[in-house]
């Protein structure tokens, strides 16, 4: 008779491989799909180094603009993303941040664009490896913020996206549902529909690797060879991105500090 755990353990690695196949399935369809691309400009600003992007679409547009994070991006980043029960739900712990160590993380981050004086690295170890504030270049609302900073692994650098949950191409609707239904039908009817933001988003953080890349900037102290990330196999929209833009699905495993979901663990060299 087989044990609780035994079957436990053999549900767990069917549900491991049925996701890697759902993801590996979703991916090959994809392979050789036309993929937006990004501009960087690179600019001295005083004690920082300002870095600004356009993502242009298919039809020639830009569509997005990236800018460095900087203090002045505390406000949006707490209200639209950190404080969003809606946004967070499938993202980490899944829990909101306090305004505190969402200011904090807003400090640490934009700090890895700054120069002293004799315009050296405040952050040598991760100098330009930072996060970006998206705006729709239309409105110049904004999006969301994305970031690319140290991996678990030498030469990796880890990849993140949180975006406004009016912007997702794919809403989760259990969690809309719970948190959100009554919003969510007026976002649907009234504001402007978006899609595909996550894999321009993505795109657009390789085309930035491949710059640092070219340009010798290190991540922590190693030359970097792959851009890597999570997302949790039930949020379908963000691990389609990632399909979109050509991550590989190595592995599916669960973070015990953030819960029992099984999560992609995601690849893209560069």
């Amino acid at each position: 008779m087989a044990r609780p755990v035994d079957v436990v353990e053999k549900d767990l690695a069917a549900r491991k491989e049925a996701a890697l196949q759902a993801y590996h399935e979703y991916a090959a369809s994809k392979a050789g799909m036309e993929l937006p691309e990004a501009q960087f400009s690179f600019e001295p600003e005083g004690d920082r180094i300002a870095v600004h992007g356009d993502i242009i679409t298919l039809d020639g547009k830009t569509r997005l603009h990236f800018e460095s994070m900087q203090r002045k991006d505390a406000d949006d980043i707490f209200e639209h993303l950190n404080n969003s029960v809606v946004v967070r739900a499938q993202y980490a712990d899944g829990k909101t941040v306090s305004r505190a160590n969402s200011d904090a993380r807003v400090e640490t981050l934009s700090k890895r664009f700054e120069i002293n004086k004799n315009g050296e690295p405040v952050d040598p170890k991760l100098h330009l490896y930072s996060a970006f504030v998206v705006t729709d270049a239309e409105t110049q609302d904004f999006i969301g913020m994305v970031n690319l900073g140290g991996g678990s692994k030498p030469r990796e650098a880890e990849m993140a996206l949180l975006n406004r949950e009016k912007t997702w191409s794919h809403r989760l609707e259990a969690v809309v549902a719970e948190y959100g239904a009554e919003v969510d039908k007026k976002q649907r009817a009234e504001e402007k529909q978006y899609r595909g933001v996550g894999t321009a988003e993505i795109c657009a953080l390789f085309d930035y690797a491949r710059h640092l890349k070219k340009n010798e900037c290190t991540v922590n102290g190693c030359p970097l060879e792959a851009v890597v990330a999570t997302a949790r196999v039930t949020n379908k929209g963000s691990w389609m991105s990632c399909g979109n833009a050509g991550m590989e699905a190595y592995d599916v495993d669960v973070n015990e500090a953030y819960g029992p979901d099984l999560r992609y663990q995601l690849r893209y060299k560069i």
